[in-house]
């Protein structure tokens, strides 16, 4: 199974084998005939197997579970009805039929007492459902016969035939209504329906509330839908009687209804009825009661209650949470602008008010946070929206967006510590030296830990207690430690700093990541090994030459060869990127992605973001022995890369003598893939059409100079462009399908008489571009550099689209330095009104811009606070106004990019030196 572990043999570019294909240290056993039916079956394995060339055996015998062969038969065979949809039978096997079954041929097996009509089957998609279509509207009552002449995929028959008598009885009544508690758009078709099925008439009661009744209605009718607070479910659900609901009676009326039994009949319900003229808004509470159609099937069937809590509002609502605040932004849903002026009102239980705000000009404003929060009620003049405010408030999902997160709530106070010892391992009886320093982290400030002083812990590999002390944290919060290590035990050691009183109070706390983040600023371990060693008895010499020409020798230290020895090898090789010191600002080689190898070689940054070229990795591995001199010799090869880069070749070996001492040896060599390279100078710009972008390029030799002899090249300008194409999927719901394309924009030949040329461009249409420059050396070997860069401004849209509300934001740089201002292109698909905000923890700063296809680059001067990283976030509104669809309603993208800020002011400069010019073993420095 390892050999067809396809990831396996992808990641190292091997082709998957076939599963015919016969692989020589595989046995595959399979029954002559089909298992019969049977529980338990397992395969055992023989001791007497023996190898190939017949001079082994294996010495213990294996049983491998195989699991039970169950008969073939029906598991549920039923008639189904559905409002409007004609009548069915499902027949359901507990195994899957054969897909070369056609619908034909399973009739076959299929009879009715009485002919059916029409009859035709259809499978579902594992085949272990049929569904039976006919004339099943002519009576009820049918005898089905399944013949035991049917068989399953698995070439297993029917158990035994299968007699079945159906009937079809009539749908139990039901109300259904387009929500639960829902806000509606107060300039939309203002029209709402009920639909019935099965009954023959209707009572509408309708009270349109104020809004103080809206507080008491919306904390009342979560004991009818069930949803509780904090996500809480209200097991004991019950029907609101109309009665308890203040409000004014705007409707109480008795629709008769004339429609068959099984179909749906609809009554549209206009808010224009209810509401005073040249009001929009409003808020009412529907209880609709429904009387049981005449018929023996239904004359049992109670009367039904639907109801409903439905809003009429233009307000909409956004809003960013944090563990005490909520930053909230109120917009228009027809024009999408900012609604400066609204009311914020907070309500506990019993309507219980509390905080109060005031939306300011950017239609923004903040609130505090706890438990005892219910309802939020927005009110603009005379238009109103309330909403839940606990944890039961839905956000959107950060692991859609290119940013690192936490996926639970931070703690705003946790408490961070480093433990470090003078190295990681020791022999018994030597003494160990822990040191450690201790910060608290409050919202983003590092400070000095308060007086409670922890306790130390150090256990052995079988985790008793060696020692356990009381410690006295130092005016900078760091202590000092030392301990003898026992002179038998050896293994894995840890050193154990607690805080004791918070680890009790921790265990006290209910919800479970709370729990766990209290744990986790009670308690740091760190861990260190106490091992027995000797000195070696030999030693391990080895090299690897650009010819990919390896050479291991071993000799013991009195020079006499490891005759023989045993080896084991791993050969591998890795793209490394070309970068000469005296280029920093320019890329060479394959740039069409982000590369960090080329950030941390020059700037120093660390990040987690895997290297493109690392997907051209390959490696090997094998065993051998040394000759009788001791002496190894092996040549590799390499597998030849789409994209021309140099590479670092490395082969580590072990080797073992005839005593058992194992010792490890690596050597690496660096493999040009040409004399030269070309780099393009590092644009740190997002261009506009029309603009001059001033590219240079360079040759630089393998030594990083600068190439002396005239130099051909290609270059090549592409450009990425982005159609969708719309459809319906199976559930109605509207997918956009993106089709991507390459199109060329220009190609000219170039010559680079001293190594270096000017090369202005002027992009002429908005996109991603593609700037590919190609030559090859003296010997024929090519030579490839690939860099994009992103152009806009015209009413084109170019981009990729990104699937529901996610929309990309392009940062000019990879980093910035505090007082730069970042520039941001936004690959929205809408135009519209932005809500820009910076942030930390919570929001720190925010602004609002129209964004257009056009114009769609926002500017974000940063701060000294900004370091190490700010997220921003572009929310834009198109509002119901602008929309082109069928049904206008506004439209929404949120996107997310995360900027890195030099923290210059905090980086911590140390620098070491030392008194004596030598020192000698055994003298303190």
């Amino acid at each position: 199974w390892q050999e067809r572990f396809t990831n396996q043999n992808r990641r190292y570019g091997n082709p998957t084998p076939e599963p015919t294909e016969i692989i020589k240290h595989a046995l595959v056993v399979e029954p002559v005939t089909p298992l019969p039916i049977g529980n338990l079956w397992s395969l055992r394995r023989l001791s007497s197997l023996p190898n190939a060339a017949g001079t082994a055996t294996i010495n213990t015998i294996n049983h491998y579970a195989l699991g039970n062969v169950t008969p073939f038969t029906t598991k549920v065979v039923i008639p189904v009805t559905a409002p409007d949809q004609p009548r069915t039978i499902r027949i359901t096997f507990n195994q899957a039929l054969s897909k070369d079954l056609k619908s034909d041929d399973f009739l076959e097996h299929l009879s009715f007492k009485d002919p059916v009509k029409g009859l035709r089957a259809t499978f579902d998609y594992r085949r272990t459902s049929v569904t039976l279509h006919g004339d099943f509207n002519k009576r009820d009552s049918y005898r089905v016969t399944l013949s035991n002449s049917l068989f399953s995929a698995d070439h297993l028959a029917l158990e035994k035939p299968i007699i079945t008598d159906l009937k079809f009885t009539r749908l139990t009544p039901k109300i259904l209504l387009p929500s639960w508690d829902e806000a509606q758009l107060s300039r939309g078709s203002r029209t709402y329906q009920v639909k019935s099925v099965n009954n023959q008439s209707l009572r509408i009661r309708i009270k349109r509330l104020s809004p103080k009744d809206l507080i008491r209605t919306s904390l009342g009718y979560r004991h009818y839908t069930g949803n509780g607070p904090n996500t809480k479910r209200i097991k004991e659900r019950i029907a609101i009687p109309f009665e308890l609901i203040t409000g004014k009676v705007v409707a109480d009326t008795v629709i008769e209804i004339d429609a068959d039994l099984d179909t749906t009949h609809t009554h549209t319900l206009n808010w224009n009825k209810y509401l005073p003229k040249k009001q929009l808004g409003g808020a009412f509470f529907v209880s609709v009661t429904g009387t049981a159609a005449k018929h023996p099937d239904l004359s049992k069937a109670s009367n039904k209650i639907t109801q409903s809590l439905v809003q009429l509002t233009d307000i909409g609502l956004a809003w960013k949470l944090s563990n005490d605040n909520a930053f909230l932004y109120a917009y228009s849903c027809e024009t999408g602008k900012a609604l400066p002026g609204v009311e914020f009102s907070l309500f506990g239980e019993d309507a219980a008010p509390f905080e109060k705000t005031v939306t300011d000009a950017d239609g923004t404003a903040s609130l505090p946070r706890n438990e005892k929060h219910r309802l939020l009620r927005i009110r603009n003049k005379s238009d109103l929206l309330i909403l839940p405010f606990d944890n039961s408030l839905s956000t959107v999902s950060m692991w859609r967006f290119p940013i690192n997160y936490n996926r639970n709530s931070p703690p705003t106070d946790k408490r961070i510590v480093e433990l470090f010892t003078d190295r990681s391992l020791y022999r018994p009886g030597e003494t160990v030296h822990l040191k450690g320093i201790v910060r608290n982290l409050k919202k983003d400030k590092l400070h000095l830990p308060i007086s409670i002083n922890p306790k130390i812990v150090l256990r052995d590999p079988m985790r008793r207690i060696i020692t356990e002390k009381d410690l006295t944290l130092s005016s900078s919060g760091s202590f000092d430690f030392t301990h003898t290590l026992p002179e038998t035990t050896v293994g894995n050691y840890h050193f154990q700093l607690i805080w004791t009183k918070e680890l009790e109070a921790a265990e006290e706390i209910n919800d479970y990541w709370a729990k766990r983040a209290a744990k986790k600023s009670a308690s740091f371990s760190h861990s260190f090994s106490v091992q027995e060693f000797k000195r070696n008895t030999f030693e391990v010499k080895s090299s690897l030459t650009d010819k990919l020409s390896y050479k291991l020798d071993a000799k013991y230290f009195q020079g006499t060869p490891v005759a023989n020895g045993k080896v084991e090898w791993f050969f591998r090789t890795t793209p490394t990127g070309f970068y000469p010191a005296d280029y920093r600002d320019f890329l060479f080689g394959n740039h069409q992605g982000y590369d960090p190898d080329y950030w941390n070689h020059y700037f120093g940054y660390l990040d987690n973001t895997g290297s493109l070229n690392r997907q051209a990795s390959h490696s090997e591995n094998g065993e051998t022995e040394l000759g009788e001199n001791g002496e190894l010799t092996i040549d590799f090869e390499m597998p030849e890369l789409k994209f021309p880069t140099p590479r670092r070749a490395t082969v580590q070996t072990e080797v073992m003598d005839a005593n058992s001492q194992t010792l490890s040896t690596k050597a690496g060599t660096t493999l040009h893939s040409s004399d030269f390279y070309l780099g393009i100078l590092r644009q740190d710009q997002i261009t506009r059409v029309g603009k001059e972008i001033p590219f240079k390029v360079v040759a630089v030799t393998q030594k990083g100079r600068l190439h002396d002899f005239p130099v051909s090249a290609t270059l090549t300008v592409e450009r990425e462009v982005n159609q969708q194409t719309k459809s319906k999927a199976p559930n109605g719901r509207v997918v956009v399908k993106n089709e991507s394309s390459i199109v060329p924009v220009s190609a000219r030949e170039i010559i680079l008489t001293k190594g270096q040329l000017d090369l202005p461009f002027t992009p002429k249409e908005p996109g991603k571009h593609f700037f590919t420059l190609t030559s090859k050396d003296a010997s024929g070997r090519s030579i490839k550099t690939l860099i994009t860069q992103h152009v806009y401004g015209t009413d084109e849209y170019p981009w990729a689209y990104e699937t529901g509300m996610r929309i990309k934001l392009v940062p000019e740089k990879r980093r910035y330095q505090p007082g730069d201002t970042a520039r941001i292109l936004v690959l929205s698909p809408i135009e519209g009104e932005a809500l820009i905000t910076i942030e930390h923890q919570e929001v720190v700063r925010k602004f609002r811009k129209p964004l257009t296809l056009e114009n769609p680059i926002i500017e974000i001067p940063l701060e000294e606070n900004d370091a190490p990283s700010a997220f921003v976030s572009v929310l834009i509104i198109k509002g119901s106004a602008d929309s082109k669809r069928k049904n206008p309603e506004p439209q929404l993208r949120l996107g997310y990019c995360e900027l890195q800020v030099d923290p210059a002011e905090s980086r911590l400069k140390v620098e070491l030196s030392t008194t004596q010019s030598e020192t000698r073993p055994g003298d303190i420095i």
